[in-house]
């Protein structure tokens, strides 16, 4: 009956909008469990002439085969447009989507989703907000407290960075009591925060990142051209974060460790194998996907 009542309630909406576009969030790539509703409103939408989109990350997440075809038949049956919002020089949807090649004619890279970026304090100056530390971020901190455990540790392992701060960012979402105890037992030259609105220009400022490989963490370490160690979530079968990852490592950009092999030695050892590499060359990465993606839809809301 709930289910019922929220497919109802959602046709009702596009009924009384009835929008030019319509934009579903990864569906039909993923969020089945909203199958139930989101199937009857995409076929109201094509029979009242709508245009559908989808708006999908560069990397999904791996899937058995029988799904894989049945979203790209829901892709094919409903869908006029999939935005990708990544670029194929980096990643392209088919090494996490093996049917790409069925919705090859609905695919659009729109390059990655990017924030403005404020770097008003990111000159590398000695007194610079980051300057010359080890930044350790887990996103928002949720599944991010081995990897700050073990930067709490690796500084005094390092033979490069131990002599430079390490700054530990945890995100909103790491509870009060972890990051308590994350901070109680920080070393000498072991800032434990919070997570900082700066963090773009910590970024630059800094020596070098080690973090998860998320989306937008990936996107902020490429926008400031930081050196970077990941370290891809990947418990529970996770593979995004690790493809994300290998691929950024493929191309000289980033040092990987699998989170399985995670101790402050080798976490130690990985910042300063980055540390011994040049600075990366810039990212020829296409950055722009906010915009790109709102051209877009406008086209599509004209015809």
């Amino acid at each position: 009956a709930w289910r019922q009542r929220r497919a109802e309630a959602t046709l009702a909406l596009f009924n009384e909008m009835r929008p030019a576009v319509l934009v579903i969030e990864t569906f039909p790539f993923g969020r089945r469990q909203l199958a139930f509703e989101l199937l009857p409103l995409v076929t109201a939408a094509r029979a009242a002439g709508t245009t559908v989109v989808s708006s999908v990350r560069d990397v999904l997440t791996s899937r058995k085969p029988i799904r894989t075809e049945q979203a790209a038949a829901w892709a094919v049956a409903h869908f006029d447009h999939v935005l990708v919002h990544g670029d194929p020089t980096l990643v392209a949807f088919g090494d996490s989507f093996p049917a790409a090649r069925r919705i090859a004619g609905k695919l659009t890279y729109t390059g990655y989703v990017a924030a403005a970026a404020d770097y008003s304090d990111a000159d590398g100056a000695d007194g610079a907000p980051g300057h010359d530390e080890v930044i350790v971020s887990a996103g928002g901190g949720a599944v991010g407290a081995p990897l700050l455990d073990a930067a709490r540790h690796a500084r005094a392992l390092s033979r490069h960075a131990s002599n430079r701060r390490w700054r530990l960012l945890a995100g909103a979402n790491l509870d009060d009591n972890a990051f308590a105890t994350l901070a109680l037992g920080a070393p000498e030259g072991v800032v434990v925060e919070r997570a900082r609105d700066d963090f773009p220009s910590l970024l630059a400022n800094g020596a070098v990142s080690v973090s998860q490989a998320g989306y937008n963490t990936v996107v902020e370490i490429l926008q400031a051209n930081a050196r970077a160690v990941l370290v891809p979530f990947a418990r529970g079968n996770e593979t995004e974060q690790t493809l994300r990852a290998n691929r950024l490592r493929a191309l000289g950009r980033v040092t990987c460790l699998d989170e399985d092999g995670l101790t402050p030695a080798r976490l130690a050892e990985a910042v300063d194998g980055a540390l011994a590499d040049p600075p990366p060359a810039p990212a020829e990465v296409a950055m722009g996907g906010a915009e790109c993606s709102a051209k877009l839809i406008e086209r599509w809301a004209d015809v």
